[in-house]
């Protein structure tokens, strides 16, 4: 499907009309990044596309761990999965999580994902002391968190573009831009 529309943005992108090719070669573009479709539409291994490896030492990944994967994986230009690994050192296996991406997401992804992560617990622990939280109540404070982080990127990615029918388009600095240009 995502395939079909970067062909259709990518027809657009003929347009005579200069400010919809514009939009639709820049959509096809950000489509084209985000997805990795170059990779799957050549059946290449792309070079480009690395992993890395986050473990934490614990037999089970945590609920808010697992709400920071989906953000990452929405916001960040990664893929994110499970695994076990294996630790020589302990001679055990612990639950680990690999992201999936170009060498540049993975580095975002990482330190967003390691702030997030500590910056949560900074705010349990907070919690917990001022209100006399139970351990219980920590994954609601967990989701909680997680969901102010997703209602952010939200915000932060409707600001930042324009709809036209109904389709993300152009972010609204390079449309002001272009209007200007038609302006002069």
């Amino acid at each position: 499907n995502m395939l079909r529309k970067v062909e259709k943005l990518m027809a657009l992108g003929q347009s005579n009309n200069e400010a919809e090719a514009q939009a639709a070669s820049k959509k096809a573009n950000y489509l084209l990044n985000k997805y990795n479709l170059q990779r799957i539409n050549t059946h290449n291994d792309d070079p480009d596309i690395k992993y890395l490896t986050i473990c934490h030492r614990k037999k089970r990944i945590e609920s808010i761990q697992k709400a920071l994967l989906s953000i990452l994986r929405d916001y960040y230009y990664v893929n994110c999965l499970t695994s076990r690994t294996y630790h020589a050192q302990d001679d055990t296996v612990y639950k680990s999580m690999v992201l999936i991406g170009r060498e540049e997401a993975l580095i975002v992804a990482e330190y967003v994902y390691h702030f997030l992560l500590e910056t949560g617990q900074s705010l349990w622990q907070n919690y917990k002391k001022k209100q006399g939280a139970k351990t219980r109540e920590k994954i609601s404070f967990d989701m909680g968190f997680t969901a102010g982080i997703r209602h952010n990127h939200e915000l932060m990615f409707d600001d930042s573009a324009i709809k036209i029918n109904g389709e993300l388009s152009l972010p609204v600095k390079v449309a002001k831009a272009l209007m200007a240009k038609n302006h002069e």
